[in-house]
């Protein structure tokens, strides 16, 4: 059953060479009936079309990639947990506890539905503003 999951958790990215809008197409579909069997379905076509319906601009395709979730939210929270000061004595030869709690910090606020994203220099170069200061911006 983990191979047959692998499609639904697998995609394709369609994506514009002007505005750099995207969407992203799963490879398969994974849902559960009666809160016990999983049925698996390929997937439905949800693709734009041979041109952005944004801009009108041409799309290329990238991929196959994986869109699924990227970490365990609860190993996450036990990693961060025991990098707190009263646990630290348990793991005696880590010594970057600052850069070790700032990275699980980040990947704890991560959205876990979002596949892909967007760099902020790109988006300000396509819609023609000018470049916005990333300290300004968090």
């Amino acid at each position: 059953a983990r191979v047959k999951r692998l499609a639904s958790k697998t995609a394709v990215v369609h994506q514009c060479v002007q505005c750099e809008s995207f969407s992203v197409q799963p490879l398969g579909e994974a849902t559960t009936e009666d809160g016990k069997t999983e049925k698996f379905k390929p997937a439905r076509v949800i693709v734009p079309g041979e041109t952005c319906p944004e801009c009108g601009g041409r799309m290329k395709l990238g991929g196959p990639f994986h869109s699924g979730p990227m970490f365990d939210l609860g190993f996450v929270e036990q990693c961060v947990e025991a990098c707190e000061e009263e646990n630290r004595d348990q793991l005696p030869g880590v010594t970057s506890w600052r850069k070790i709690h700032g990275m699980l910090t980040a990947i704890s606020e991560e959205h876990p539905d979002v596949v892909l994203h967007y760099k902020l220099p790109q988006l300000c170069r396509g819609l023609k503003l000018p470049p916005v200061p990333l300290r300004q911006f968090r």
